[in-house]
């Protein structure tokens, strides 16, 4: 938004702000238990009044993933629950709106070209694991099965270690993966340029999954050297 991407968005969130949440999101302690929905909207508000906001206050469910997808240019999914993620994904590629998703690891990146790619696929998957097929009326998955589909889903070669020894202690010491405000920062800079790009017509920004891995990058071996004074000259 403060690219001047979009001018309408649609935004899905049945949730409270959380003291938990406070490591990675632009609110405090006196935020503790207002609608993530609501400060969301007037932070929108604060800075562009002319956007204007849809709100789902509800989430996405299999009633409403249709109607939130349907019309949309681009879609950005960040739920925490995985079968959420399924549903938009379906949804998405139905009515061929492409779909993007950072993760809280290694600026990790989904890009899901639904409306230019007809072989893309949820999770660029054949078809999906047994977990991730349900009925709507089942409940939700529990933490260890979190822990368990991941790897169905991601390479953990392309996690870091402490990510890793991370997901094994989901459903034990934690409820959840980890998710830090460095990588939500690095998200949203990855997120907001694959947007703009596709929005302005570019088909180089394929499907696919892409990384920005901060171990990686800060090496010795990727430091740029030096300028000595013959070359400065």
């Amino acid at each position: 938004m403060r690219e001047g991407i979009g001018c309408v968005y649609r935004l899905a969130d049945f949730d409270v702000f959380e003291v938990s949440n406070s490591n990675r999101m632009l609110y405090g302690t006196a935020d503790v238990g207002k609608s993530k929905l609501d400060m969301c909207t007037a932070r929108i508000h604060s800075i562009d009044p002319a956007v204007r906001v849809k709100r789902f206050a509800s989430g996405v469910t299999h009633e409403t993933a249709a109607d939130f997808v349907h019309d949309c240019d681009i879609i950005v999914e960040e739920c925490d629950d995985i079968l959420v993620k399924v549903l938009v994904r379906q949804a998405a590629q139905a009515a061929h709106v492409p779909s993007l998703m950072g993760t809280s690891q290694n600026g990790m990146l989904d890009v899901e070209r639904y409306d230019v790619d007809a072989t893309c696929r949820p999770f660029f998957l054949e078809s999906l694991p047994a977990l991730l097929i349900r009925d709507p009326n089942d409940p939700p998955m529990t933490a260890a099965e979190k822990r368990d589909v991941l790897p169905t889903l991601f390479d953990a070669s392309q996690f870091s270690t402490r990510f890793v020894q991370s997901t094994a202690e989901i459903g034990v010491s934690i409820t959840s993966w980890p998710q830090l405000a460095e990588e939500v920062a690095l998200n949203a800079a990855t997120l907001a340029h694959a947007a703009r790009r596709i929005l302005l017509g570019d088909t180089d920004l394929v499907s696919g999954r892409f990384t920005v891995s901060m171990d990686r990058l800060l090496t010795p071996e990727k430091r740029i050297k030096p300028l000595t004074s013959e070359r400065s000259l």
